[in-house]
């Protein structure tokens, strides 16, 4: 886990403006939801918890000043160019490369009572989170917890003729960048699949005090999907 992956495909971006986006949907998630971690989840001394993907670590930062410090917080991620610098981690949470469609090692199979994943969307180059899925399975202990949050991107709340037109142009460029979403509205069914019991599922939209929140977030990252299918057209041609 100390050697950087030879790919990092994340189609986001890892700069300052990212991880800005970044931190800010985590606040849209954290208002939206009510609860870092979701309250049903018991809390116990030593308990270990990981987030897959972590990015900048804003959840994992989160959650340690909620947990008490014997709980120790690892965050995972393909690229640790959105970490946190080492001297501003709390004593119970570190970061570590990992490719978590990779099958984990040994050192980490059967060691965390909770693992975090979220807006996998855009990282999944398939249709099938059943990887994923696998490896979460891996890493849990027997009963452990899982929290996924995600965005059906493909099936959103279209409200004005100017944003019909941005989901259909949306949804094409998705298209020609070769992104699958469509796994998403499956999700559910491949827990299931996945020998994983659904204690709690939520399926709502934003309500409207956060809706322009989410607005200018899902913009900030429309953004970058114009650029990626650009660069998805030429990969092809070559």
């Amino acid at each position: 886990m100390t050697d950087i992956p030879s790919v990092d495909d994340y189609v986001l971006g890892r700069g300052v403006a990212q991880s800005v986006r970044l931190d800010a949907q985590h606040l849209l998630w954290k208002l939206h939801m009510g609860f870092v971690l979701h309250p049903s989840v018991p809390i116990k001394e030593n308990m270990k918890i990981a987030e897959l993907g972590c990015g900048t670590g804003i959840w994992l930062l989160d959650l340690a000043q909620e947990l008490p410090s014997t709980v120790q917080i690892h965050g995972f991620d393909i690229s640790n160019k959105q970490f946190p610098p080492s001297f501003l981690w709390p004593g119970n949470v570190s970061f570590s490369l990992l490719d978590s469609l990779d099958e984990p090692p040994p050192s980490l199979t059967e060691q965390y009572d909770v693992i975090h994943v979220r807006m996998w969307a855009s990282n999944l180059r398939s249709k099938d989170a059943g990887i994923l899925i696998q490896n979460v399975r891996r890493m849990l202990k027997p009963g452990g917890y899982l929290q996924w949050e995600e965005a059906d991107l493909r099936r959103q709340v279209v409200q004005t003729p100017l944003a019909e037109t941005f989901e259909r142009d949306v949804n094409d460029l998705f298209e020609r960048a070769g992104l699958q979403y469509s796994w998403v509205h499956e999700l559910s069914n491949s827990l299931k699949n996945g020998d994983l019991q659904i204690l709690s599922h939520q399926q709502e939209t934003f309500g409207n005090g956060l809706r322009q929140f989410a607005k200018r977030e899902h913009a900030e990252w429309a953004d970058h999907v114009p650029r990626l299918a650009l660069d998805s057209r030429t990969y092809v041609g070559a």
